[in-house]
């Protein structure tokens, strides 16, 4: 069995970006750790076009993560001012589609502040995409002519700067810092999934992953030893909250909630298999929060923008919601792994100019401590 020891702290002073430096030696699987300092995971998603310059990677930069996983929209061909107002991105020829998507990641990567974080020495930087790198809320499969082009574009511009996948042809890799206790597994949440309007159900097949990915997961879980803190990174929300945040009376996420067979059937192996020191990523929602599944005993840290419009969350007021940030924009989460894993610390961090610099406010903490009882 698993517990949990949690102390919670919500902070409203800020913190300078200095407070975060730290000398970095030993070169590891992922990062630069050394032995008697944390691991440091930075992560976030969502940037716009018409943000840049997004300062919000110099903030990350300077709070010298060891890893930092953008977690999916570093481009948005379908918004306005990029796609010239169509909604439908079928409407654009196969060639017109391709050159719109190569000229925005073009335009991504030579962001001045993103290009200075992924020259750093001290911060390894690694990519997933979402349904804004195909288009919004992309469910069709890997068949349709969108895909293809998407996919293209993708590999061209950024999956070759991630790890080799687990299946050779797929975007899923994993991520590890051994001396820390710490291993990722970033999913691809968009390449394998069922229609949103599938009915959800037993039997139905309904997925997020698909077949492969999801028995592959379970595999990684399984190969890690119990005190391993084992970070299971998605694009899109786990929890059930985003079905309350609405817009013109609809839902506007498309998260685990519309996938709930699924994703109990993660849970459950997780539970069955007595899969200690899970922790679940999200992004997406354009708004922040911290939740925990009290029978599985998982907390998910959910956060974005880094650069694009805020979005207010859901007036959702339970036990299992611990935080919520309304409305902020640069926005980016950090995972603080102690050494050995004995606790790991999450921070919701926000870009403030500063006057010659970049500075993070701290808006939220939390510490997980775990005690991993010994089995006979």
């Amino acid at each position: 069995m698993r517990s949990f020891g949690v102390a919670i702290v919500a902070v409203a002073a800020g913190l300078v970006a200095k407070n975060f430096l730290v000398e970095k030696e030993a070169d590891h699987a992922v990062g630069v750790s050394s032995e008697g300092r944390e691991f440091l995971l930075a992560f976030g998603s969502c940037v716009h076009h018409d943000r840049r310059p997004w300062r919000v990677f110099d903030t990350i930069a300077e709070s010298q993560a060891d890893v930092f996983i953008f977690m999916g929209d570093l481009i948005y061909p379908d918004w306005g001012n990029t796609s010239h107002g169509l909604d439908d991105l079928s409407q654009l020829k196969k060639g017109e589609y391709a050159s719109l998507l190569n000229r925005l990641y073009t335009e991504a990567f030579e962001d001045s502040s993103l290009s200075n974080l992924m020259a750093s020495d001290t911060t390894r930087s690694y990519f997933m995409w979402d349904d804004h790198e195909l288009q919004d809320n992309y469910d069709m499969g890997t068949e349709t002519e969108i895909y293809a082009v998407a996919r293209e574009a993708f590999d061209k511009h950024v999956a070759f700067r991630n790890p080799p996948p687990l299946r050779e042809g797929e975007l899923f890799y994993t991520l590890k810092d051994e001396d820390h206790g710490f291993s990722a597994f970033v999913l691809d949440t968009r390449s394998h999934r069922s229609p949103l309007s599938m009915p959800d159900t037993m039997g139905s097949g309904k997925s997020m992953l698909g077949i492969v990915q999801l028995q592959e997961l379970k595999n990684w879980m399984s190969s890690l030893s119990p005190e391993t803190w084992k970070v299971i990174v998605s694009s899109v929300m786990w929890n059930d909250y985003g079905e309350e945040a609405l817009e013109d009376g609809e839902p506007y996420l498309d998260g685990w909630a519309r996938y709930e067979i699924e994703r109990q059937n993660i849970f459950d192996y997780i539970k069955s298999e007595n899969i200690d020191n899970v922790l679940l990523l999200s992004a997406d929602a354009h708004w922040s929060g911290v939740f925990y599944f009290e029978e599985e005993e998982l907390y998910e840290f959910s956060v974005s923008p880094l650069a694009s419009p805020p979005l207010e969350p859901p007036l959702v007021r339970t036990g299992a919601v611990l935080f919520q940030q309304k409305g902020r924009e640069g926005v980016f989460g950090r995972l603080a792994f102690a050494p050995a894993g004995v606790n790991v610390t999450f921070q919701l961090l926000a870009t403030k100019q500063g006057e010659n610099q970049e500075v993070a406010e701290e808006l939220y903490r939390v510490q997980i401590s775990s005690t991993v009882q010994t089995r006979s």
